[in-house]
């Protein structure tokens, strides 16, 4: 089934608490849907798909890169969104979501209750059925309140850098006080509203260049001296192979493990970092405050 996307790039998910947003539309319809058709607030259902998994032969896997199917409901098909595509919204913001429950009852997904991706005007929203999807088009401000709570108690505590990403200059300076913002679903630390601004004009960009300065912090804590899918010795067989998922960095001993954690992405991520107990990142947040999308 075809995902229905509403919303526009412009609107891609930048949140940030001291600052007003124009809220987003959503829409739902019930109408039944013919093979092949696309009705608005439709929902992609299927857990785990792995088509476009494999690489080609002769390709060789990138490190980090969650391919169209990989570890995700299967969304291969082109549907644009505005200037994107629903598969690239699910594709990058899905390694940083917080938890495996429902947004909008608050259960874990399973065999009963898989996982469903709905993304609406840039943002993606998982929900287990398609009456919470429903509820999420129906109310989408305070649903999104619920998901930036949720990224900012999973995400805030692993922070590494002391200074804004922005403007280069420490937190909580000369009377400024520092932000949380929510780009997607990655929790950024700024060091005032202002540079806010400076990254709704390429949120996706600057991302990129986040992934470039905080990975060789983390990798200078880095959790463990041995690959995740190898067992091997880091450093053992040449330089380890280090790259971002989400907001965490990964070290392989090899190229050749790359496609193996690509399997299997948020598993191998929950051996290296396991979720402390009560970890508002794997529990279904408070009820959604009234207000806007910030």
């Amino acid at each position: 089934m075809k995902t229905a996307l509403l919303g526009t790039l412009a609107a891609l998910a930048l949140s940030l608490g001291t600052l007003a947003a124009t809220a987003p539309a959503s829409s739902s319809t019930t109408a039944p849907t013919q093979k092949g058709e696309v009705q608005k607030g439709e929902v992609q259902k299927g857990e785990g798909q792995k088509k476009g998994q494999e690489s080609k032969k002769g390709e060789e896997a990138q490190p980090g890169a969650v391919k169209k199917g990989a570890g995700l409901p299967d969304l291969t098909l082109p549907l644009s969104t505005g200037d994107t595509e629903a598969v690239d919204v699910v594709a990058t913001q899905f390694p940083s979501y917080p938890g495996e429950y429902c947004l909008a009852h608050g259960g874990r997904f399973d065999a009963a209750h898989p996982a469903r991706n709905l993304v609406i005007d840039g943002q993606l929203y998982r929900v287990c059925s398609d009456v919470c999807a429903s509820k999420v088009q129906l109310d989408t401000n305070n649903y999104y309140q619920r998901l930036r709570k949720a990224v900012i108690a999973a995400q805030k505590e692993a922070w590494p850098l002391d200074t804004c990403p922005v403007s280069g200059e420490a937190y909580d300076q000369d009377g400024k006080k520092s932000v949380d913002v929510v780009v997607g679903t990655r929790y950024v630390k700024l060091c005032c509203p202002a540079c806010a601004a400076r990254i709704q004009a390429d949120p996706k960009k600057f991302l990129a260049d986040l992934d470039k300065a905080v990975l060789p912090k983390l990798i200078a804590t880095y959790p463990s001296e041995t690959c995740v899918i190898s067992g091997e010795t880091l450093g053992g067989m040449g330089d380890p192979v280090d790259f971002m998922y989400g907001y965490r960095a990964v070290r392989l001993c090899c190229k050749g493990c790359v496609k193996q954690f690509n399997e299997d992405p948020r598993g191998f991520i929950e051996t290296l970092y396991p979720r402390k107990a009560g970890n508002p990142g794997v529990k279904a947040p408070a009820q959604p405050e009234k207000g806007g999308k910030q």
